[in-house]
């Protein structure tokens, strides 16, 4: 579809300037007649992936959910446009944040104790309405002219859903995280109203509660918390047992007698409620504004107010049982060079939603800490970690990722709508092959049992659904000559896996094997395997939606059946079925019998790899771990700076003495695989359905721009190519 511009119509509404930008959406004022509206509007390369239509859909319906007289529910939506789009009012005000850095200091009492009650309120709204909002924090806290407003259901998921957020958190937003969050566990209620607590404690000391490093050690220093009723509630908010903190409903309870009215902005600092009411009133001229004079007003007035900086690790912290929170200064006005960007709009398009998000607008990313873990850590470092340089980079899609793989001295590099083969030195193209390309990088077992990209036994195997029914093809990687190809009975869910000399995928019935040199049928199974299939060792591992059947590789043949509901992650290895569960354990099974061997919580567990016998794992909390095969003792583990983005977990590829990783943090790394301390890094929204690809020489990559890129690592290539 054409992109959208200022004046283009999106269902009744007419857009008018661009508010922000982010990886998923671009949000626009908007308005109709004198009605102003924030309008996200979905972007052209996300609009044909359904993963992406069903959590916008998602989104849609925990805002709508929310029925709250703090919160605010979308105005209209269009889910199943050419260009999904979500309209919400307009609210012209001040972020939590921004309220604090204008004033100068910690909020009064008597505001702040109105603001507990608001901003309590608005989120046992949210729960009642059986959804998390995960993301609590002074930026999605709206304050205006008709009061707050908790905003930015983005994030926010119903309670029985998978992991949703966005990318590019702010250096300070793990601040805000409960203690089992830093842990690697969901966003709950619990964890809700403990983001409450650290909010209004950032709004009574005038500084974040908590540095950089993203987690409480000890008990926050609340002397800050004149109103001794509000310190107990605060106390009680952030115990470090999710069971033992009120709900929001009984926070109400507790504070809501007597407190003043938060109609208008009357129980605002002055300094604050003139602010607003610029604010309303610059707002109410801009529907009769000519569309050059928006362009310059309109920015200057979302983004022009002062915000605090981040916490760094040489700043000096509040006094406290330990050193949990850091003191910021006091901020000047911003100058017009200088200005630092947050949105203020209401619902699901508040600050994170502008920029993917807005805060992560705020101030360059600071990777130089990371949460401390269990056991040997690692993580980056941006003044001792060299980076690698790029060699070359060639184009091969259109604003999605490419999934790449490497052999016979080509890169092979999938997208939607082609397969390519590059030149592994070079990056010229040798040959391609047009096709519609259902899912592509099909994933496959090697000699070691790691998975690879779409290559094994020295051919190359693509899907491809440009026709009907779906077609598996099996080219040589050096020429693109087709060895064999062969219709499939619909979607092969999973995908194909190699086992031995035989392709096991799967059938609308069960698990079907096929000769891998020339396509014939071997044989056939029966059972439920639509969660995953891995091999290794003459064993299949079928996993279903409440059990994991291991199969012979070779005869179809049934070994061991053991329950587990919901399984992910199945990989073969080392004697051993492998698998993640929803509570984020890893399971070690024995391979020969299925009986457990091992099993460690890791914390929302996603990607396994092996090698040399070690387990990486990664998890949505942003670490990754090396595991003993044949223990799961922790050997090391490594801890980027920011968490799972949209459900995702890092891509692990280990290689040669390296372990790749493509991080959600916008960041690959090779990192020593005996050591987890990163060797080099480089910047890039690398994909994260399949690994980086490595040789001795160069690392390649598909990244979010739709560019192959190839590595070259600070050494040349030495030591694995890490």
């Amino acid at each position: 579809m054409a992109r959208l511009s200022p004046g283009d119509p999106v269902g009744r509404f007419t857009l008018l300037v661009p508010l922000g930008e982010g990886s998923m959406a671009t949000v626009f004022l908007g308005r109709a007649g004198a009605e102003l509206v924030a309008v996200k509007v979905m972007k052209d390369h996300w609009i044909a992936d359904p993963d992406y239509r069903a959590r916008f859909r998602r989104e849609i319906r925990a805002a709508r959910s929310v029925n709250g007289m703090y919160t605010a529910a979308p105005l209209d939506f269009d889910a199943d446009a050419s260009a999904p789009w979500l309209a919400t009012r307009y609210l012209p005000g001040l972020s939590l944040h921004q309220a604090v850095a204008l004033h100068g200091a910690g909020l009064p009492a008597g505001t702040l104790r109105s603001l507990a009650v608001g901003v309590a309120e608005a989120l046992a709204a949210v729960h009642e309405a059986r959804v998390v909002h995960r993301d609590l924090k002074p930026d999605n806290v709206l304050l205006t002219a008709d009061g707050p407003r908790v905003i930015d259901f983005g994030i926010s998921r119903p309670e029985d859903a998978t992991f949703l957020t966005l990318p590019g958190e702010s250096p300070w937003a793990r601040s805000y995280w409960a203690p089992e969050r830093i842990a690697g566990e969901p966003g709950s209620r619990p964890s809700d109203v403990y983001a409450l607590g650290a909010v209004l404690l950032f709004a009574a000391a005038g500084a974040h509660p908590f540095g950089p490093d993203g987690g409480p050690d000890t008990a926050p220093d609340l002397s800050a918390v004149a109103d001794p009723e509000l310190r107990a509630v605060l106390a009680d908010c952030l115990l470090p047992t999710p069971a033992d903190r009120p709900t929001a409903r009984q926070l109400v309870d507790r504070i809501g007698a007597g407190t003043a009215t938060l109609s208008g902005t009357g129980w605002l600092p002055d300094r604050v409620a003139a602010a607003i009411a610029d604010r309303v009133a610059d707002a109410k001229t801009w529907p009769s504004q000519p569309a050059d004079q928006l362009w310059r007003r309109v920015p200057a007035a979302v983004h022009g107010a002062p915000t605090l900086p981040p916490p760094s690790a040489g700043a000096p912290h509040l006094r406290a049982a330990g050193p949990t929170a850091a003191r910021l200064p006091t901020p000047t006005p911003p100058s017009r060079v200088r200005r630092r960007a947050v949105l203020v709009a209401a619902g699901v398009l508040g600050p994170a939603a502008v920029a993917g998000t807005a805060t992560g607008l705020l101030w360059p990313r600071d990777r130089r800490t990371a949460p401390p873990v269990a056991g040997r850590s690692a993580s980056p470092s941006s003044t001792a970690t060299p980076r690698a340089a790029q060699r070359w980079r060639v184009r091969v899609a259109d604003g999605t990722y490419p999934e790449v793989d490497v052999a016979g001295g080509v890169v092979l590099a999938w997208s939607d709508t082609a397969l390519r083969a590059l030149d592994a030195a070079t990056g010229r193209q040798r040959w391609r092959r047009t096709a519609t390309l259902g899912g592509a990088g099909v994933a496959f077992a090697d000699g070691s049992g790691a998975l690879r990209g779409g290559v094994t036994g020295g051919l190359a195997y693509f899907l491809d659904n440009s026709g009907s029914p779906w077609t598996l093809w099996a080219l040589s990687p050096a020429t693109g000559a087709v060895r064999w190809r062969r219709e499939l009975p619909g979607y092969p869910t999973p995908k194909p896996v190699a086992a031995g000399s035989l392709l096991c995928f799967g059938t609308p019935d069960g698990v079907r094997a096929v000769s891998a040199s020339g396509g014939q049928d071997r044989w056939s199974a029966s059972l439920d395997a639509g969660r995953g299939l891995a091999a290794g060792g003459g064993v299949l591992a079928a996993v279903g939606d409440t059990a994991v059947t291991a199969l012979s590789a070779d005869t179809g043949a049934r070994t061991w059946r053991y329950a587990l509901a919901k399984a992910g992650g199945p990989l073969v290895a080392a004697g051993l079925v492998l698998l993640t569960d929803e509570q984020g354990a890893v399971h070690a099974l024995r391979a020969s019998d299925g009986r457990p061997a091992w099993r460690r919580t890791l914390g929302a567990a996603g990607t396994l790899r092996y090698a040399d016998g070690t387990v990486f794992a990664a998890t949505r909390a942003g670490v990754t771990y090396a595991l003993r095969a044949a223990t799961g003792a922790t050997v090391w583990s490594f801890r980027h700076a920011v968490a799972e983005t949209y459900g995702h977990v890092d891509a692990l590829a280990p290689t040669g003495g390296a372990v790749y990783v493509a991080g959600t943090d916008r960041t690959v790394y090779a990192l020593d695989a005996g050591t987890g301390r990163p060797r080099w890094t480089f910047p890039a929204q690398a994909g994260l359905t399949t690994p980086p690809a490595g040789t001795a020489a160069l690392v390649y990559v598909g990244t979010g721009d739709g560019y192959v890129r190839a590595l070259v690592p600070p050494n040349g290539g030495s030591r694995g190519g890490a």
